[in-house]
């Protein structure tokens, strides 16, 4: 087992002959490097919060973040736990799930609901009188309100996303 030498200069026999390692300092050697990655991956990692039963979490797929579920329960393997979602169950690590401040869309579809508005304070139906605002209100050409000034009204030059232009004096001779 020798190899080529890239050299035409002539070379003793028993240099060229493979010298086997220690295997004992062969694994010293990567456990150290391995304790060293790990102390160093360590630093700036930290455990996720463990999540609660009854938690509306977002389930992580191909396209991101985009599933609502519920916690159901913890699952027997570490970190994990099993999510409701659409009348299914899932299994997933506590790393693919995200914990929101959402309702879940079930949740917010009971007939309790129906007569409330989103602009009128939770637990309070919507009365006729309160309506949500609607655009034509806030229309410019309503009366009683002064017209915004427009770009042709401006008496300096503006760039196209609205900054001022101002020659470069160097220009000006």
């Amino acid at each position: 087992m020798s190899r080529v030498t890239r050299t035409n200069l002539p070379v003793s026999k028993h240099l060229l002959k493979p010298k086997p390692l220690n295997s004992g300092t062969v694994h010293n050697h990567l456990s150290k490097k391995r304790e060293n990655q790990k102390k160093f991956y360590n630093r700036g990692s930290q455990p996720l919060t463990p999540l609660h039963n009854s938690q509306v979490v977002r389930l992580q797929t191909e396209k991101g973040h985009d599933k609502i579920g519920i916690v159901k329960m913890a699952a027997a393997e570490p970190r994990s736990y099993l999510v409701e979602l659409e009348g299914r169950e899932y299994r997933r690590n506590r790393r693919h799930l995200l914990l929101v401040a959402e309702q879940h869309p079930q949740a917010s579809a009971d007939p309790a609901s129906e007569n409330e508005n989103i602009w009128s304070p939770p637990g309070v139906p919507m009365s006729p009188e309160i309506q949500p605002p609607t655009h034509n209100e806030h229309s410019p050409g309503h009366s009683g309100e002064t017209p915004i000034q427009t770009l042709t009204e401006c008496s300096t030059p503006r760039s196209r996303y609205g900054r001022p232009l101002k020659p470069n004096p160097k220009y000006n001779t």
